[in-house]
């Protein structure tokens, strides 16, 4: 099985460690620097320092598993993303996608 993991927070409950391969993305360099180095002995993760939104996987993952991700995105780019995990995934695969929603105060 692969999957490819997104969110800081995903990494730190252990969803994307213990799976046979798994890449796992952030933008920020420091967070994926931070992350090699913390867990320099698991061998089954590709850390991959990108922009979600240039990503060019076509039908490589069996899961795609983003976490807290979308609310750091342009209102504009969030269709876009979904389309890159629909094009990112194997046929009829599945994507776990957890965002918490932020309430503003309208008062």
């Amino acid at each position: 099985m692969r999957r490819f993991c997104l969110g800081y927070r995903l990494w730190q409950c252990n969803a994307c460690r213990e799976i046979s391969k798994s890449n796992w993305g952030d933008i920020n360099s420091t967070v994926i620097n931070k992350i090699k180095k913390r867990y320099k002995k698991i061998s089954n993760v590709n850390f991959i320092n990108a922009n979600l939104l240039d990503l060019k996987y076509e039908s490589l993952f069996d899961t795609i598993v983003s976490f807290e991700t979308i609310e750091h995105l342009k209102e504009e780019d969030i269709l876009e993303v979904f389309k890159i995990f629909r094009r990112s995934l194997k046929p009829n695969r599945i994507l776990i996608f957890f965002n918490t929603i932020y309430a503003k105060d309208v008062s």
